[in-house]
């Protein structure tokens, strides 16, 4: 008996056959996935197949009896995986590759084999970057060529792992990547509060100072409310040339000090017209650690038709195309509504350059993943900050995302094709 992969050693973006040979024929084997992230965390996924006649499986069209999955589906194994020793979901976001043990058992016999996935590809160098003020790191691809850029990052987590996501993915695409935090790190605001659109105006000096860079290709990249940030700054910096926002809001809200009313963000001294949200009901869910959906305060908060409109991003005056993802089933915030909102301006206001906005059904808030990772979860989990015994900010809880595992691991691909699409054909990258 033995296991096969196409590739023994790939990026996680990559797609990767796996295969059960030498077999009794049809007959039952179970295949187990066991894989650990640098905390030591383990996560681990099995299904049961029945062996062809020729004692062959092969997870691109075998159905599982039994198992973490159901259906056929050749990454079954990859997204299904659950967390198995700590009581959250979530990978160590490190550029340690990751080490994927296959094992296959029938009759009392057994093989195994391990799969190495790479986070960051192959020749990709990673820089720490403090200049202008800057807390980035920059993913360069191996190339001679010069290089188009994307800055790149997350949302209201702050720091940089939403932001190295996506580095690491461009880059092994051949993009040179900004990974860039805007808050929530040592020498940044704390919060989602008044954030300087100057930031990016610094990284794009940073990146047209460097000898790889040509300087009319910088593009930009963020998620959630680094989708509403992206949105935000090609409107008003003409350098950017193209933008992808993943799940993102047109509308600028409040910052996330949720007991400090005041804009998210600001730019050469002018706080931008925000919209305000009721999160009180909310805050024994909060406090008390309970899964809660966030959707229905948005929702709410967009009818207010005059505060919105005055919040609304000029977003037709963006010096290049646009390109938004979001999921139908979005409970952290209406994304597929918001974005809706964004293509009727776009359309109203003469948008001269080539937009588009990509639904996801059955589809939650996370769209994007550098690969094929677990979605076996439900909400996602930030940071908690207290002060005199209340919560001081809306992160740090349980927020339920949406949609269902299988469906937002299907999505997550689909936008990483989107990406790719966008920066090397539509932006003529």
């Amino acid at each position: 008996m033995k296991i096969i992969f196409s590739d023994e050693t790939a990026p996680v973006w990559e797609k990767v056959d796996v295969r059960l040979e030498g077999l009794r024929p049809a007959s039952s084997v179970k295949l187990t996935a066991e894989m650990e992230d640098a905390l030591g965390k383990t996560f681990r996924s099995w299904a049961k197949f029945v062996s062809d006649d020729r004692g062959c499986v092969d997870l691109a069209d075998a159905v599982p009896e039994d198992g973490t999955y159901s259906g056929a589906d050749p990454h079954g194994m990859f997204w299904s995986m659950e967390l198995v020793n700590v009581p959250e979901l979530t990978l160590d976001n490190t550029d340690a590759p990751l080490y994927m043990r296959f094992t296959a058992e029938q009759d009392g016999s057994s093989a195994t084999r391990t799969l190495k996935r790479l986070l960051v590809a192959d020749g990709v160098t990673v820089s720490k970057v403090g200049d202008y003020g800057l807390v980035a790191e920059y993913y360069r691809p191996p190339t001679d060529t010069m290089l188009s850029n994307i800055i790149v990052f997350g949302g209201s987590g702050g720091g940089m792992d939403g932001g190295r996501e996506l580095a690491r993915f461009f880059s092994g695409h051949g993009f040179g990547a900004l990974a860039l935090a805007y808050f929530g790190l040592p020498g940044l605001d704390f919060n989602l509060v008044r954030i300087p659109l100057e930031i990016i105006e610094n990284a794009i000096k940073y990146l047209r100072g460097r000898s790889d860079a040509i300087p009319e290709k910088t593009g930009i990249s963020g998620i959630s409310r680094g989708g509403e940030f992206s949105l935000l700054c090609g409107s008003m910096i003409s350098e950017i040339r193209a933008v992808a926002a993943l799940t993102p809001s047109p509308i600028l809200w409040e910052s996330e000090d949720i007991f400090n009313k005041a804009p998210s963000f600001s730019y050469r001294g002018r706080e931008f017209p925000f919209v305000e949200c009721d999160f009180s009901g909310l805050y024994d869910d909060m406090e008390k650690g309970r899964p809660h959906a966030a959707a229905p305060v948005y929702a709410r908060a967009m009818q207010k038709k005059a505060e919105c409109e005055r919040a609304m991003i000029e977003m037709e005056k963006t010096n290049g195309p646009v390109l938004m993802v979001s999921g139908k089933d979005d409970l952290i915030w209406p994304a597929y509504e918001l974005c809706l909102l964004a293509e009727v301006r776009f359309k109203n206001r003469g948008f001269s350059h080539y937009y588009k906005h990509v639904s996801l059904e059955s589809v939650g808030h996370r769209v994007f993943a550098t690969g094929f990772f677990p979605t076996n979860y439900e909400y996602s989990s930030g940071r908690v900050t207290q002060k005199d015994g209340r919560l001081t900010g809306s992160q740090g809880h349980k927020l339920l995302i949406g949609g269902n595992p299988r469906d937002n691991a299907l999505g997550q691909q689909r936008t990483r094709d989107e990406l790719v699409s966008f920066f090397k054909d539509a932006a003529l990258f």
